[in-house]
């Protein structure tokens, strides 16, 4: 006995001085007796400084149901045990039952490892511990009695209970609410452990049926390995975004995996070593995978995998699962479309079918099959039929037949022809839409008198159609308008008497030729022209309005309407009377029998006297008559007026003849005048005529004449007063020269 405590002796010696000469003049790792047990020498690094100890390793072999101590003594200091130092008592075959100090507050990484001998571990009450290190318990076989986690811990590493036999209570393990940490693995082939329950109020994980997932749900942490699954299937809840590392490693009871469309990223290993018979998974987007996700226990072998789309062939990590993969894909249907086939899986209502699958279509309406993107996958489809299902989402709707009409009206298409044009659309319900090249042009072929219209309704490419439905473009009616080309000098005026005809060419804006046919007849002043007044030519409308009937008109101004069937056109005229003739009026010769003027004598009376100086003057022969009949005369006659003539053809007897003379100077005073003059016109008073007889004859006695208005002119006097006055000057002059002669 005295020989094994001596050797004892010197091996703890021989650790210590190496342990020393590693950790430094502040720690030194010294081997320490158990008071409580005889035989169990720990070896302590003892930290000078804080007084801390922590358990370094074994020195000679632990009992079952050895409690490691709170405190150590070592040469007359006493040191906290606050820690098992990394891998401490890894593979101690002899540590069967074990309880941590409550000062204890770091279990160091494989502090425990390959024990598998360790069968229980407590912890002391008011228990400190706070870190479970990575690898920790790992490979602990038999370790099924663990006590709970003290509520101080906060942190549990990688893979700390690897293959060990921690089963919780009855298959429950329970986190503590102040664990903020637990590590990849960490759980990893825990074969006895059924769940995880997690304290309410913990503010990093949670629990859903058993498996342990991030507080928010979106990580999917670890799934328990002795879980049950009904079926052997689980679907991985909406809203996972990550499966973290070996989640579902060595689940072999798991049999058909179903991964939401939310998830975006599997770990590595995250399947490992299972053997399912199938995984579906939905994302549409193939997650982000290491090539190591999926594992089969089998040589390899790879399970089928039935995945969201074509796109997963060619993604990165996937490749190792392309010979048994298939795309599942849904099947959309619309207007009560009816079909049977056998789904692959419904999630989230919606129902998934692999490729491959026989779609059988009822009912007795045609159908369409398109993808999303609106491509059509068949035509039209009789019910009855049979659909096998592509590598891609689908759409079963009714087909629809609808005639859309472009009809033109009051033209032609800008192509020609003005018949309607029909397009029939035929497709899935509610997909039919108008396209660019259905809509014939238009706008550039009007008929005769109109101009670029409108659509109504205007069609648009991409417009819905949902019906048959009809399109018309009609050209709009063009504003006619009749447009008279302006006269001289910018109007139309017409003097009396002048013997010109108005001639006015009018235009039409659209279609000038057809003027002239659209005429209907032309207004003075409100008053159809009568018949002869006017006459119309083609060359646009040359319409002549007649002298004749312009003459009529009263002078001023007048409106000349020229009416055609879609229009009209005014032209704004004046008439004019003629201008006055500026000659003297003929003072008429007085009688031998009275110096004094006749009563009847009127400007009408001038021409009378004439023609009775002619007989008297014949048969007196005297000279004197010739002064006095020539001067009146002569003026009027001829441009050459005797010297004697000029005295007695003054302009006074002109003003005497008064605007009131006119009015009864008629037409028939001209041929009572001569005869009157006749008989009082004797031979015997010629010689006694004197000149200075003209002035007294005036023209007042006009006043007696017949008041019937007359047709005047500018001066006053009328047109057959004039013609008459000319007249008689002539004759006057005739016999005036005659007499001359005979003298």
């Amino acid at each position: 006995m005295n020989l094994r405590k001596t050797i004892a002796a010197v091996l703890i010696l021989l650790v210590l001085l190496a342990v020393c000469a590693a950790a430094g003049a502040e720690t030194k790792v010294v081997g320490i007796v158990d008071p409580n047990y005889d035989e169990v020498i720990l070896s302590y690094r003892l930290d000078d400084e804080t007084k801390t100890a922590a358990v370094a390793g074994l020195v000679q072999g632990i009992w079952s149901g050895y409690k490691i101590p709170g405190t150590v003594t070592y040469e007359g200091v006493q040191y906290t045990v606050t820690e098992i130092a990394d891998r401490a008592l890894k593979e101690e075959a002899f540590i069967q039952d074990i309880t941590i100090p409550s000062t204890v507050t770091r279990i160091g990484e494989e502090a425990f490892i390959l024990n598998d001998n360790l069968y229980t571990v407590k912890f002391a009450p008011n228990s400190q511990l706070t870190e479970i290190g990575d690898y920790a318990f790992a490979y602990t076989a038999h370790l099924t009695s663990f006590d709970p986690f003290p509520e101080s811990l906060t942190t549990i590493g990688e893979d700390a209970f690897w293959k060990s036999s921690i089963s919780g209570d009855n298959g429950t393990l329970t986190i503590p609410a102040g664990v903020t940490e637990i590590g990849a693995g960490a759980f990893l082939e825990c074969l006895n452990l059924k769940a995880f329950s997690i304290d309410p109020r913990n503010t990093a994980y949670k629990s859903v049926d058993g498996i342990l997932f991030s507080k928010d749900g979106t990580v999917l942490i670890c799934a328990p390995l002795g879980k049950e699954y009904a079926g052997g299937k689980y679907i991985v809840p909406d809203g996972v975004t990550t499966i973290a590392n070996n989640a579902f490693s060595c689940h072999l009871q798991l049999k058909y995996i179903v991964i939401p469309p939310s998830v975006e990223e599997i770990k590595t290993a995250a399947f490992a070593i299972t053997d399912p018979e199938k995984v579906v998974v939905l994302p549409e987007k193939p997650p982000i995978t290491p090539n190591l996700t999926f594992i089969n226990k089998n040589e390899g072998k790879v399970s089928p995998f039935c995945v969201r789309t074509a796109a997963y062939k060619t993604a990165p990590g996937w490749s190792l699962y392309l010979s048994g993969m298939k795309v599942i894909s849904t099947v959309e249907t619309e207007d009560g479309v009816l079909f049977t086939g056998e789904a692959e899986l419904e999630h989230g209502g919606v129902r998934y079918y692999e490729e491959g699958t026989k779609l059988t279509l009822s009912g007795s309406d045609r159908y369409f099959v398109r993808d999303k993107e609106g491509n059509n996958l068949t035509e039209q489809v009789l019910s009855g039929s049979t659909l096998t299902m592509p590598d891609k989402d689908i759409i079963i709707s009714k087909a629809d037949n609808f005639t859309v009409t472009f009809a033109v009206e009051n033209g032609e298409w800008d192509g020609g022809g003005s018949s309607a044009v029909e397009k029939v659309l035929t497709g899935p319900a509610g997909t039919l839409k108008i396209a660019e090249g259905d809509i014939p042009a238009a706008g550039n072929k009007p008929a005769e008198d109109y101009k670029a219209g409108r659509w109504n309704p205007v069609p648009k490419a991409g417009d819905a159609v949902t019906g048959n439905v009809t399109y018309t473009y009609t050209y709009a009616k063009e504003d006619i308008v009749y447009t008279a080309a302006a006269g001289p000098e910018g109007g139309y005026t017409h003097t009396v008497g002048s013997g010109k005809d108005l001639v006015i060419t009018v235009k039409r804006n659209i279609n000038d030729a057809k003027t002239f046919d659209q005429y209907t007849g032309a207004a003075m002043d409100g008053s159809a022209l009568p018949e002869g007044a006017s006459a119309a030519e083609k060359g646009s409308l040359n319409l002549t309005v007649k002298s004749g009937y312009l003459d009529t008109l009263e002078a001023g101004d007048h409106t000349l309407e020229i009416s055609f069937r879609d229009g009209s056109a005014e032209v704004p005229l004046k008439v004019e009377a003629p201008a006055p003739t500026a000659t003297a009026t003929p003072t008429p010769t007085p009688t031998p029998e009275a110096a004094k003027p006749t009563p009847t004598a009127t400007p009408t009376a001038t021409p009378t006297a004439t023609p009775t100086a002619a007989p008297t003057a014949a048969p007196t022969a005297t000279p004197t008559p010739a002064p006095t009949a020539a001067p009146t005369a002569a003026p009027t006659a001829t441009p050459t007026p005797e010297p004697t003539a000029a005295p007695t053809a003054t302009p006074t007897p002109a003003p005497t003849a008064t605007p009131t003379a006119a009015p009864t100077a008629t037409p028939t005073a001209t041929p009572t005048a001569a005869p009157t003059a006749t008989p009082t016109a004797t031979p015997t008073p010629a010689p006694t005529a004197s000149p200075t007889a003209a002035p007294t004859a005036t023209p007042t006695p006009a006043p007696t004449a017949t008041p019937r208005p007359v047709p005047q002119t500018g001066d006053g006097s009328t047109p057959l007063m004039w013609l008459g006055m000319i007249l008689l000057g002539m004759i006057g002059a005739g016999a005036a020269a005659k007499k001359r002669k005979n003298y």
